[in-house]
Formats: structure tokens, C-alpha cells, sequence
């Protein structure tokens, strides 16, 4: 029987993802790092092929993470388990995260320095996303 994809390999390889992004890293410059096709790197993104212990621990090291940060959060969603009940899933969050627009959001908004403006822009976004009435 062959290796059957499930819900942590696609969690893995979306925090790969997440973290390649977050560091500004593209997918040609972490196919030079761990000396695989940039195909098997699209497919470990996509969580369509698993990635191994050995590669992983190569990739927490190049991308200077714990291995751990990989699963965040994972076990919620593990073995077709019920995830953790939120407003939005910590899957859309990641995917949010590694869209391009979300990680320019995010990278802008951590440069603000006033905690104030900070939560005045937490509030006006939460009066938009409000349903209209």
C-alpha cells in the first residue's frame, strides 16, 4: 500500500509555505537549499507529497525554526478529529497568510508602532467584515 496524504501533511506543508514567505524566500532559492525539484517543493506545499524527517529537519534549519513549528497548531485538525471551533479555521488563516495581500497586510501592519493605531485598525477592519443590513 502507498503513503497516503492526510490533513498534517497538507497542515506541514502549508507552514512551509507560510514560513518560506514569511522570510522572503522564493521557491527557486529553497530548491538551491535542499537540492529538490521545485516540483517536489510545490507538491510539499500542497501537502500532495509528504515530506520527510531528514528534509524537514534541513528546511526547520534553513528557514531557523524548530521543527515544532511546523505542526502548530495541527493536532486540532489531526486523524479527521473536529478542529478546535473559531470564527475562522486556522487553515483559511494560513492560507490568508501566504497570499500575497495577506502577507503584505501583516508585514505592514507589524511595522506600526502604536499599540492604538494598531487596534483602531483591528476595529475598523471588524466593522467592515460586519454583514450589511
Amino acid at each position: 500500500m502507498g503513503k497516503r496524504i492526510n490533513s498534517i501533511d497538507r497542515h506541514v506543508g502549508s507552514r512551509l509555505r507560510l514560513r518560506r514567505k514569511f522570510v522572503g524566500m522564493n521557491q527557486q532559492a529553497l530548491v538551491r537549499a535542499i537540492g529538490i525539484s521545485l516540483q517536489q517543493v510545490q507538491k510539499n506545499e500542497r501537502g500532495m507529497s509528504r515530506i520527510g524527517a531528514g528534509r524537514l529537519q534541513l528546511i526547520a534549519q534553513i528557514m531557523d525554526v524548530p521543527i515544532p513549528y511546523f505542526y502548530e497548531r495541527a493536532s486540532s485538525t489531526a486523524n479527521n478529529s473536529k478542529p478546535i471551533p473559531t470564527v475562522v479555521s486556522p487553515t483559511a488563516i494560513d492560507e490568508f497568510l501566504t497570499s500575497r495581500h495577506g502577507l503584505d497586510l501583516a508585514s505592514a501592519y507589524m511595522r506600526i508602532r502604536s499599540e492604538s493605531i494598531r487596534k483602531s485598525i483591528v476595529d475598523l477592519v471588524e466593522q467592515l467584515a460586519q454583514p450589511s443590513g
